[in-house]
């Protein structure tokens, strides 16, 4: 089973978290969505039941609002939190795809071979939902993400896109 740990402080003393595990944080959202429930509880389904789900359609008809809507709801199913990787600004190649990742959920990859090793080797056993926003622009990055899912049994992806996605 799944045990929760917790560190007692006092005055004076921040958290230590053990070497080579993250301290994650759930997203802030800053607004709420006000509206689309139906299209919010099927989202919800889906991502309790799929470890892979896509918002896909054209640009600005609200799948970044809906997904964080989503990931804001269902934040308390994930003990280890819901990141939020926007991806809009980043190039077509995996190394920069991985590199926003690991940023976003501040993953300190010293001590590995590879990136792509210390994102698996953190995510190993953790909880969590990481909603992966405008993905169209790095479909590179597709297998990856696949890998991803499989090294990691408790990683959910909720992915906004502009196109479909065939090769993850």
């Amino acid at each position: 089973g799944r045990h929760r740990i917790f560190e007692l402080l006092w005055n004076g003393r921040e958290p230590q978290h053990p070497k080579g595990h993250p301290a994650f944080s759930p997203v802030r959202f800053l607004t709420h969505f006000i509206g689309r429930e139906k299209e919010i509880g099927d989202v919800m389904d889906a991502v309790r039941t799929d470890r892979l789900v896509t918002l896909w359609g054209m640009g600005g008809i609200g799948k970044t609002r809906l997904a964080y809507s989503v990931a804001e709801r269902i934040a308390q199913a994930f003990d280890d939190g819901v990141f939020f990787v926007p991806l809009a600004q980043t190039d077509d190649k995996k190394e920069d795809v991985l590199s926003e990742i690991i940023a976003q959920l501040k993953i300190s990859t010293s001590g590995f071979t590879d990136e792509e090793t210390a994102l698996k080797t953190a995510l190993q056993n953790r909880s969590i939902l990481l909603t992966l926003d405008n993905f169209e622009g790095v479909l590179s990055a597709a297998p990856l993400i696949g890998r991803l899912l499989q090294a990691c049994s408790g990683v959910r992806c909720l992915i906004t896109s502009q196109k479909a996605l065939d090769n993850i």
